[in-house]
């Protein structure tokens, strides 16, 4: 995952990918339920020591994410 990746390697290009959305270079978007799931992944105790870039990085998608509702869902791999 970007934001995991992006948290974990503050010097790598999944930072990067998370700095220029911040900055507004291309729109974020995302459903409820991949929001959900982030929140989800960033309180699991293995990214205790992310939690903080985690938990600013999904607050921000948030709240300035466009909403999206997909109009299916795929089932062919697990998490």
């Amino acid at each position: 995952n970007v934001l995991i990746s992006a948290c974990w390697k503050p010097g790598a290009l999944e930072a990067a990918v998370l700095e220029q959305a911040r900055a507004g270079r291309f729109e974020v978007a995302v459903s409820a339920a991949v929001l959900v799931e982030y929140r989800e992944v960033a309180a699991r105790p293995k990214f205790a020591r992310q939690a903080e870039c985690l938990g600013a990085a999904v607050e921000w998608i948030a709240g300035h994410a466009t909403m999206v509702s997909p109009a299916g869902t795929v089932a062919a791999a697990r998490d």
